[in-house]
């Protein structure tokens, strides 16, 4: 709206002008708006400071802040005003920034926290000290890059319930990342229920992990490129035999894995969703036993497959599959394309049996077409 109204005219006089109804705009909002719930601080307005501020977000629940905008002193603002925030995302917060550290300080049941970089510098002494002064309310913690924290930090979050754990794809054999990988051994999140994992190739360490939590876990999601990555059987070993309500499953799997992998159907009776990434751009001709094992051991509630292409599946062997799942609620089944080469061993012949039976309703989406 502003830049419509001061339309290809960017002298200086002008942007002073673009500045104050910028500012008169936000003023507005602020005078008029009455317990906002959720906020995303974006830009360099001190929205705390104006007038209105204490009615506006005293019942704020929802914040994001990017710390490259927001100044100390607004924060510290907002730290007068609102107590209540119960969710946290902070973005680019490299620098060191009292207001953030009491605005964290004061919260009295903060529950999710988000801290988000675009370059890895690592956070402050300060501000890490204030996260793990709240360590024991937080359920939910989100970092990327994982690194971004010490991991020594981690410990303190013994009420864990949702871990998001991203790293950059470039640095994964960083000596800090090998260090949150070591600290992953003796960690416990013994509440836990979700884990996504990105970019890290730590199968064993995920596996001590889940072997600590009570069994509660009901979605796990690994993803890795490092081609010489191990343990991911280890893996679907350990979650078939510690996750008994899991109903949504992206990991890897490998040879010692395939041995797990009726395992992990049998005892997982909720499972509802199911990826598995091959890590190896080689072909390996272990597809028609992938389809053999999930069709003879899958759970009802088996609603979503994706599977690698790279496993080479015949044209038997989807056809046998297909043919066994009638009588079933229809499945969502997608192939995953590799990204090594521009060559698929999904075929002409391949993608005519699957149409052929998503006309017949037996699957009700392919992306094979």
């Amino acid at each position: 709206m502003i830049e419509m109204v001061l339309v290809d005219d960017y002298s200086s006089l002008k942007q002073m002008k673009r500045d104050l109804l910028k500012q008169e705009i936000f003023k507005l909002f602020v005078s008029q708006c009455k317990n906002i719930k959720k906020l995303d601080w974006d830009n360099t307005q001190p929205l705390s400071l104006f007038s209105g501020a204490s009615t506006c977000f005293s019942s704020l629940r929802d914040l994001y802040v990017d710390v490259d905008f927001v100044k100390s002193d607004a924060l510290y603002g907002m730290a007068q005003i609102c107590k209540g925030i119960e969710k946290l995302t902070l973005h680019n917060c490299i620098q060191d920034v009292p207001g953030l550290v009491i605005l964290i300080d004061v919260q009295r049941n903060l529950k999710s926290l988000s801290i988000h970089y675009e370059e890895f510098k690592g956070i402050d002494k300060e501000l890490s000290k204030a996260m793990r002064k709240k360590a024991k309310t937080i359920t939910e913690l989100y970092l990327s890059p994982v690194n971004c924290v010490s991991p020594l930090i981690l410990t303190s979050f013994i009420k864990l319930e949702k871990g998001l754990f991203y790293n950059y794809s470039n640095n994964e054999y960083d000596k800090e990342i090998e260090e949150f990988q070591r600290y992953l051994k003796i960690l416990e999140f013994p509440d836990l229920q979700y884990l996504e994992i990105e970019h890290l190739s730590c199968f064993k360490e995920l596996s001590l992990l889940i072997e600590k939590s009570k069994g509660n876990i009901l979605e796990i999601n690994i993803y890795t490129k490092n081609e010489n990555a191990e343990n991911a059987g280890l893996l679907i070993k350990t979650i078939s035999r510690k996750c008994p309500k899991i109903e949504k499953l992206t990991t890897h799997l490998d040879l010692v894995g395939l041995k797990y992998l009726k395992e992990l159907l049998i005892n997982c009776n909720y499972l509802e969703y199911l990826r598995l990434d091959c890590l190896h751009p080689k072909a390996e001709k272990m597809g028609d036993e992938i389809l053999d094992i999930i069709i003879k051991y899958s759970p009802f509630t088996l609603k979503e497959i994706h599977l690698s292409e790279t496993w080479m599946f015949s044209v038997g062997g989807f056809e046998r599959f297909f043919d066994s799942w009638k009588g079933r609620d229809p499945v969502d089944f997608e192939i995953i394309y590799n990204d090594y080469n521009n060559y698929s061993y999904i075929t002409a012949n391949h993608k005519n049996i699957i149409r052929k039976y998503v006309n017949e309703k037996v699957i009700n989406f392919s992306n094979c077409f």
